[in-house]
């Protein structure tokens, strides 16, 4: 892909049976967030790991393939850039970001939602893939805690990201 980092691995081919790429998908989540443990910032990275009834995988990493409210489809754009997920996220010290070119490739930020809850937003923002964290207090200290990670489609999404960018909280949480 044009524009694309060096430190970033390509998208995966998705054709054949959904559940065996699924399995495949489910692999690279595996090796990324639970063999290991990632970090964003110095905190460690968090999912949810529960499983709803009568699904085979948790949350975590069933919002980072599929969308949806009450039932889950796929998502190809979504599922295909899965492996963009963790590098996104553990890049490294991203305080540079205000001087450094990098800023064509990455913007992060915190930003108060409607909810009155701070979301951490990492946005590769030449290729329209964001990842949302929110950081939580635990019994072992802070964590960041993934949230979803998925590519933009359409304008009108990418101009509700610019204003959040916008709006964002001036000092990080």
């Amino acid at each position: 892909m044009e524009n694309t980092p060096a430190w970033l691995p390509d998208i995966i081919c998705l054709d054949g049976d959904w559940l065996k790429v699924e399995e495949k998908l489910y692999e690279i989540f595996e090796n990324d967030f639970k063999k290991q443990t990632p970090y964003f910032l110095n905190l460690e990275i968090w999912h949810d790991r529960s499983i709803p009834p009568g699904e085979k995988y948790e949350l975590g990493f069933q919002h980072l393939i599929t969308r949806g409210e009450e039932t889950r489809l796929p998502d190809f754009r979504r599922a295909e850039r899965l492996p963009w997920c963790k590098p996104t996220l553990t890049k490294g010290d991203y305080s540079y970001l205000e001087t450094d070119p990098l800023l064509n490739h990455i913007r992060v930020w915190d930003y108060l939602e409607g909810s009155k809850k701070i979301n951490t937003y990492v946005w590769l923002f030449n290729l329209d893939y964001v990842a949302i964290l929110r950081k939580r207090n635990m019994r072992i200290g802070k964590v960041a805690f993934l949230i979803t990670a998925y590519h933009l489609d359409g304008s009108s999404k990418k101009k509700s990201f610019e204003r959040k960018f916008e709006n964002r909280l001036k000092e990080p949480i």
